[in-house]
C-alpha cells in the first residue's frame, strides 16, 4: 500500500521484524519493544525455484527461515519513522474509503 513511500522513510526495508515493522511498533506500542538489536536479517533460500522466483507463495515458518526470526535489520528503527509510515497509510486508505463511499453502486460497480 505504501512501498513507494516506505523506501523513502526506511533505509533498510526488509520483510518481517525489520525497520518498517519495528518502527511502527515503537510508535504505537512501545511498551512491548526493547531497543531494537541489529540482526543479520538474512533468510535461508527455499529449495524450490518457483517459490524463489515469486511464481508460488507459501507460508514460511520463521524458525526455519531465519536465525533470529527477522528478515531485515531493525537497527535503524524509530518511532518517528513509524508515525511517518502510518501517516501515509492513513491518507491512502482514508482517501480510498471516501472515494468508495461516494461511488455509485450500480450494475457496473466497480467499473
Amino acid at each position: 500500500m505504501a512501498s513507494d513511500e516506505i523506501s523513502k522513510i526506511c533505509e533498510n526495508p526488509g520483510e518481517h521484524a525489520d525497520e518498517l515493522e519495528t518502527s511502527l511498533g515503537m510508535a504505537f506500542f512501545p511498551q512491548y519493544l526493547d531497543k531494537p538489536i541489529p540482526g543479520s536479517g538474512a533468510a535461508r533460500s527455499v529449495r524450490f525455484e518457483a517459490v524463489r522466483k515469486g511464481w508460488i507463495s507459501m507460508t514460511r515458518p520463521w524458525h526455519l527461515l531465519t536465525d533470529d526470526t527477522g528478515v531485515g535489520d531493525p537497527g535503524k528503527s524509530s518511532a518517528e519513522k513509524g508515525r511517518a509510515i502510518m501517516q501515509v497509510l492513513e491518507q491512502r486508505i482514508g482517501g480510498f474509503l471516501v472515494e468508495l463511499a461516494k461511488s455509485e453502486m450500480d450494475e457496473r460497480f466497480p467499473y
